[in-house]
């Protein structure tokens, strides 16, 4: 009994990790009023040209 509960176990958290890995792609998400979102920098200036 024990025997067949460990394989379907590990094959349960496996998909159960696969499923929420594809929900939280970033590049896929679709923004609605009100919702952060993220900016990134990398340079900002010249502050004074020469």
């Amino acid at each position: 009994m024990v025997q067949k509960l460990v394989p379907c176990l590990v094959l349960s958290i496996v998909i159960f990790c696969s499923v929420t890995h594809v929900r939280s792609v970033a590049s896929d998400h679709r923004y609605t009023v009100g919702d952060d979102v993220p900016l990134y920098v990398n340079k900002v200036g010249p502050f004074h040209n020469p």
